[in-house]
């Protein structure tokens, strides 16, 4: 039995926008205004999200546990898989002390906070950005980051706005203004070193992507970037040293920011173990990046999983849509493609490296599962909550209503992540009827942490497919601006008129659909709609 979505069901669109929100609020309150941990903050979020989807949807109660279930299986695998296996590897890097001396040499290159985020966050983070997507980056430069003393929330928050600027130049200084939450004149006291930074990165991007091709884009003109950038903080650093291991203002996770520890010097020998496990994450993560490689491995073992009860039997109706579409719902199982694995075995080997003998790597393993598992079940749970707002339609009912905002859009848009990258939280991509009419007012809005951050910067599934088909495009800067040409048959209705019988309905004939305001489709030539 197929289930229609429903995306006015009062027939008043700020009454439903509002109902479609509860999920979101709900979350957020619980996180941001009465600090609730956060795998509770989302599992009530989800539980809003079913109530709301059930009673006031019309969802089936049996469609809105498989659409979670779904959404869960997608939180563990890819993007759980990778948190999982980074952690290890950053965990055996710390017990074998290694990740101490990487730490130090970090430190011995400078001791500003502001540039080493610049290093780390911005170079580093590009590299993996380019070679695996994901949430690679954000997961990898978050836990060197907390290593080297800054604290967790700064870690993780500043990790995610600097993953934006690979695909945004412009946002670069954006991660150390945040930092230094004040005015301009934390930044300018390194603007040298953000200028070398940027300028060797967007050369690079731009001639690689124009005249070699999209694959490398990324990885050349972050070890570009990295490589410039240590050069020039040999014979520069900034007069003030920024120390703070937090964000100004209230950071609840201050306390457990370690303090400064003082610089030691080590051997070359002991660098090159250091760095050892890092390089060879490196490798693994590229070598996994590469889509023919991806390909084979996907033909190795790659089994598709239909979810019996909701695959196809949800229908997407217009305006968000022009006709009738189900809504697919298959689980790839790509265990062997995933970049987790890669980054598992790249960890094995370095546990080897490190001498590790097999039975302490699996222990290990073993703590660092117990270590993150309120991190995989967080996930689990967002992921879920995010699937089910796709499939019951309050996000596509939040979408039209911020289609709608006009100047408003860009601020509503990347709050709640409705952004060209596809994400699968509550921004999963608007269909393409609704994102011509969005970004031509919206224009490519930059994405920002957000609920979903996870969904974008921990595992969107399409982000890192659209992130190389704006690759392929030739022209990588000027792609990311253009607005997409709206067909003329397409458009979204003002606010006051969706739904509602008589609504205007631009080139009829072409569209061939209405919608009434319970979501009915209907046959154009047997509606009170008229064409204009």
């Amino acid at each position: 039995m197929t289930w229609q979505q429903i995306y006015d069901p009062f027939g008043n669109m700020i009454m439903s926008t509002a109902l479609a929100a509860i999920p979101v609020v709900v979350m957020l309150a619980a996180l941001g205004f009465f600090h609730i941990k956060a795998h509770i903050a989302a599992g009530m979020g989800l539980i809003a999200a079913v109530l709301v989807a059930v009673f006031a949807y019309g969802m089936p109660a049996e469609m809105a546990g498989k659409a979670a279930m779904y959404g869960g299986f997608t939180g563990l695998l890819p993007i759980g898989w990778i948190v999982l296996n980074i952690i290890f590897l950053q965990q055996l890097a710390e017990k074998n002390g290694s990740f101490k001396i990487l730490q130090d040499s970090l430190s011995g290159i400078t001791g500003d906070r502001r540039l080493q985020l610049l290093l780390i966050a911005f170079c580093f983070g590009a590299f993996f950005e380019g070679a695996a997507g994901f949430g690679t980056p954000v997961a990898v430069t978050a836990g060197i980051l907390i290593g080297l003393g800054f604290s967790p929330l700064a870690a993780s928050g500043l990790s995610l706005i600097a993953n934006t600027a690979p695909v945004a130049f412009g946002a670069l200084g954006t991660p150390v203004i945040t930092l230094a939450k004040v005015h301009r004149k934390a930044m300018m006291e390194i603007l040298p070193a953000i200028l070398v930074t940027g300028v060797s990165f967007a050369i690079p991007q731009y001639l690689v992507s124009n005249f070699i091709g999209p694959e490398l884009v990324d990885i050349i003109a972050a070890m570009t970037s990295m490589a410039s950038l240590i050069l020039f903080l040999r014979v520069w650093q900034p007069k003030k040293l920024w120390t703070s291991p937090t964000m100004r203002g209230k950071d609840v996770s201050a306390a457990e920011a370690k303090p400064p520890q003082p610089v030691v010097q080590h051997s070359r020998a002991d660098l090159i173990r250091a760095w050892t496990s890092w390089v060879i994450l490196s490798v693994f993560v590229f070598i996994w990046g590469l889509p023919d490689f991806k390909a084979w491995l996907n033909g190795l073992f790659a089994p598709k999983f239909p979810i019996e009860g909701l695959h196809n039997l949800i229908l997407k109706v217009p305006p968000v849509v022009p006709k009738i579409h189900p809504e697919a719902a298959v689980y790839t199982l790509n265990l062997l493609s995933a970049t987790g694995t890669g980054i598992l075995l790249s960890a094995i080997v370095g546990a080897l490296v490190m001498k590790y003998n097999p039975v302490e790597i699996v222990g290990n393993y073993l703590r660092t599962f117990w270590l993150v598992r309120y991190s995989l079940l967080t996930i689990v749970l967002m992921l879920a909550l995010g699937t089910l707002t796709r499939y019951s339609g309050t996000d596509t009912t939040l979408g039209l209503a911020f289609a709608n905002t006009g100047v408003f859009y860009p601020f509503f848009g990347t709050l709640m992540g409705w952004d060209r990258r596809g994400n699968d939280g509550f921004g999963h991509r608007v269909e393409r009827a609704l994102r011509r009419h969005a970004e031509g007012r919206g224009r490519a809005a930059g994405p920002v942490p957000q609920p979903d951050g996870r969904g974008e910067q921990l595992g969107g599934r399409d982000g890192q497919d659209d992130r190389r088909a704006v690759h392929r495009r030739g022209q990588h800067r000027h792609a990311l601006v253009q607005p997409r040409r709206r067909h003329p048959a397409l458009r979204v209705l003002p606010l006051h008129r969706i739904g509602q019988p008589g609504g205007p309905v631009r080139d009829a004939s072409s569209l061939r659909l209405a919608v009434h305001a319970d979501g009915r489709a209907l046959n154009p030539e047997a509606s009170p709609c008229k064409p204009h």
